[in-house]
């Protein structure tokens, strides 16, 4: 069969970029068609006999539009508008994006939670929904959905003072022990900071998440934040977009207005929800500090933490214990741990790097602990729960399931 297929793809989304990588991957391996990429799209979309099919990563009504005109099957992987009545839509499933965000901010104290979005974006509603019924099935409430103001064609300085305004707005609101669960990671940036700008001891026991985990793969690290977020399964949906748009140009197997669920997200801690949610600041700040230096590598110990937060031994102590029922050295030690886990999922270093970036001696050190407050050995953690492989082609109308290799 000749012909080939187009990806559109601006190469400013991460998001993009990623599912674009999964689905030449995927797609190399069950169809002999060559992708054409498409960068300038709006000049290059056009009519061709050849083009046998359109992946179509784009948030812009225009292009959509113009990408339907060429009357090929189209595979949507944007969010930000409504589903394509004219494409199949492949998305990530909001529903397990609120429950990670509701599950993670309750399990370590919070008890009051915000949702600040995008109101316009589809994936932001979606989102916000996802989250609400999450927390009402825990029998605790949502008690704002914040938003900034558009800011079209400002200069930075104005934008910063717009946004200043808001956040001295919403403060009395959210006290000094808010959850927050941003709608993307761009937009809980921003209320960061925002929040850093107006009251930086807050900033430091409000819990905040993301979604897309873009902030973590900076090219320069000084430019990013450490901001929990929930990581969607960008492979699935590239693999998966693959699959379909096969069946749709090899088969004729194509069902426009169809919706995608794909699962398989994960939350990803880091400093903004690092420690934990009480009714003592000092403490939440103490166990964000510890968070932070742990996730740079540092083993901090309790004579690091009295010289930065002036107090007795024994008062530290009992703070932590009395808070979490396990001593500060049991709570940094978990903290490592957890980092290791991070790191086994997210890179390919051997176990005994992992080890010695985590501040454990050797191998074995690390093995024990991982087993002890993980279940579970650092070798089948990574095997058991790496990023699945996908080989399956789904039906249309089938449930995506991922599976391993």
């Amino acid at each position: 069969m000749s012909g080939y297929v187009q990806f559109i793809s601006p190469p400013s989304l991460t998001f993009a970029n990623l599912v674009e990588q999964a689905f030449k991957t995927r797609w190399r391996k069950i169809s002999p068609l060559p992708v054409v990429l498409i960068r300038s799209h709006e000049k290059r979309l056009t009519d061709a006999p050849e083009c046998l099919g359109i992946v179509l990563p784009v948030s812009n009504e225009r292009v959509r539009e113009m990408a339907a005109s060429i009357h090929r099957p189209l595979i949507n992987v944007s969010e930000r508008l409504p589903p394509c009545p004219f494409a199949i839509n492949i998305h990530y499933d909001s529903t397990e994006i609120g429950e990670l965000a509701a599950d993670h901010l309750a399990g370590i104290g919070y008890t009051r939670f915000f949702f600040v979005g995008d109101p316009p974006a589809a994936f932001s509603r979606s989102r916000a929904e996802a989250f609400e019924k999450a927390l009402k099935r825990r029998g605790l409430p949502l008690l704002g959905n914040l938003s900034f103001k558009k800011r079209d064609r400002m200069d930075p300085f104005t934008i910063e003072q717009r946004e200043n305004n808001e956040m001295n707005e919403w403060l009395p609101l959210l006290g000094p022990s808010a959850a927050v669960f941003a709608a993307n990671d761009l937009i809980a940036v921003r209320f960061l900071r925002a929040l850093r700008r107006c009251q930086p001891d807050t900033a430091e026991t409000i819990g905040l998440v993301g979604v897309d985990d873009d902030w973590s793969r900076l090219d320069d690290p000084s430019e990013g934040e450490p901001l929990t977020s929930i990581l969607p399964n960008f492979a699935g949906v590239g693999a998966y977009a693959a699959d379909y748009l096969e069946r749709a140009a090899h088969h004729g197997a194509y069902a426009p207005g169809s919706v995608i669920r794909i699962r398989g997200a994960r939350l990803v801690e880091r400093e903004t929800t690092g420690g934990f949610s009480c009714e003592d600041p000092l403490l939440s700040r103490i166990a964000r500090w510890l968070c932070k230096e742990v996730n740079c590598g540092h083993s901090p110990s309790v004579a690091d933490v009295l010289e930065r937060f002036p107090m007795s031994e024994r008062t530290l102590s009992e703070k932590f214990r009395r808070q979490r029922g396990e001593s500060m050295r049991e709570f940094i030690m978990r903290k490592r741990v957890q980092r290791a886990g991070r790191m086994l999922l997210d890179s390919d270093l051997s176990i005994a790097e992992i080890a010695q970036h985590c501040g454990f001696n050797k191998h074995a050190d690390l093995s024990e602990r991982f087993t002890k407050y993980m279940g579970c050995s650092p070798t089948r953690f990574r095997r058991e729960r790496a990023p699945a492989q996908w080989e399956d082609t789904p039906g249309a109308d089938e449930s995506p399931t991922p599976r391993r290799a």
